[in-house]
């Protein structure tokens, strides 16, 4: 009896293999493809509605800054109380219905700047501090963190300020206020008779910015503090 002859097993290619997978995965395929086309979706009703909020906040922040100036330069004080009355609720309003957007940011600006005016130092540090917090890539930011130093300054507060300003040197280099924060580093270690803290920030100055004017200053305050015997030669 001859043996039987067995035709050889045809190999599967590439392609037959993808569409058996396609095949017996189309349900996982399909879900998959649905999943990523809403996440679309949802993304761009999320940067329409990101932009509206954006663009709404900052209309409400230019009729504070309207609203702000209005109030500095108004000289009747009962028109000036209805002003300052309006303002503040506009800016709370602001602060709570757009918490993350860039109207907040001049929101707290604004108001922090009301109160440095009335001189109410403990509120304006804290708006001031808080912009600075909840924003800190803000152009405001490193302003915001000196001027909350200065309040603190006003309060006879020197420890709070100083770890504001030092803040400003670690996070802002480039910031127009960093040899003026040295500066005041400088002065507040003086004023706390710590007189070689001092030196360190004055020297700073000479090493990092040797043309600033307060470089000049800070050179001008080695010398009294040698002269006094303050510190070593």
């Amino acid at each position: 009896m001859s043996p039987r002859m067995v035709e050889p097993e045809k190999k599967e290619s590439f392609t037959d293999k993808l569409v058996n997978l396609i095949h017996r995965r189309q349900i996982v395929i399909w879900a998959v493809l649905i999943g990523v086309l809403v996440t679309i979706v949802i993304y761009f009703i999320w940067v329409d509605h990101k932009k509206k909020l954006t663009e709404a906040s900052a209309i409400l922040a230019e009729e504070s800054q309207d609203l702000y100036s209005q109030w500095v330069n108004e000289k009747d004080e009962k028109k000036k109380s209805a002003l300052e009355d309006k303002l503040l609720e506009k800016l709370k309003l602001i602060i709570r219905e757009y918490p993350n957007e860039y109207g907040t940011q001049r929101a707290l600006f604004i108001r922090a700047n009301f109160y440095f005016d009335k001189k109410n130092w403990e509120k304006a540090a804290s708006d001031f501090t808080d912009l600075s917090r909840s924003f800190p890539k803000s152009y405001l930011a490193t302003i915001s963190l000196f001027n909350a130093a200065s309040c603190y300054e006003e309060m006879n507060k020197p420890e709070k300020a100083i770890v504001l300003y030092q803040d400003i040197l670690k996070k802002y280099k480039s910031s127009i206020v960093y040899n003026r924060s040295l500066f005041a580093l400088g002065r507040l270690n003086e004023q706390l008779e710590k007189y070689d803290e001092a030196k360190k920030y004055y020297e700073r100055l000479q090493d990092e910015s040797p043309q600033s004017n307060w470089t000049k200053l800070a050179i001008n305050r080695i010398i009294y503090l040698k002269v006094n015997n303050k510190i070593k030669e």
